[in-house]
């Protein structure tokens, strides 16, 4: 799971409309807040993707998944992959990263970056930089006839 440095913007959402859009599950903010820990099953992910490149290859290698009129790429993407019966997932249980805001940023200064420390703080919340041991995590996915 990514997010923006104090704000309820994340890469997912945690339940859909009837008519496919965003509607936020009752346990959207405590995952985003880190109050509820773990590996969620989600109908709708954006911006960051982890996938199995025998699964691109494979079950969904005859599918459209960017291309529908009317529709946004990744609205597309993720209803694609629903509906192949392949399912997403985010996890809170680390921290990869954080989606920057991008809405101040000014490319007529002089070193633009610098400018966004406001918006897009560095947080760190470990102290060393080397793990010494590393979790996988196998995600197994079904297919519904």
């Amino acid at each position: 799971m990514l997010s923006r440095h104090g704000k309820l913007w994340s890469n997912f959402w945690g339940a859909l409309s009837p008519e496919g859009f965003y509607s936020r599950s009752e346990d959207y903010i405590d995952i985003v807040q880190g109050k509820r820990v773990g590996l969620w099953n989600v109908p709708y992910i954006t911006q960051v993707y982890m996938i199995k490149g025998s699964v691109l290859r494979g079950r969904l290698s005859q599918v459209s998944l960017y291309s529908q009129e009317g529709m946004d790429p990744d609205m597309v993407f993720c209803r694609a992959v629903r509906d192949q019966g392949v399912f997403m997932f985010v996890s809170n249980r680390d921290e990869f990263g954080r989606l920057v805001s991008s809405s101040n940023y000014n490319t007529s200064r002089l070193h633009p970056d610098m400018w966004q420390i406001f918006d897009n703080p560095l947080v760190r919340t470990h102290t060393h930089h080397t793990h010494t041991t590393h979790h996988t995590h196998t995600i197994t996915h079904t297919h519904h006839h």
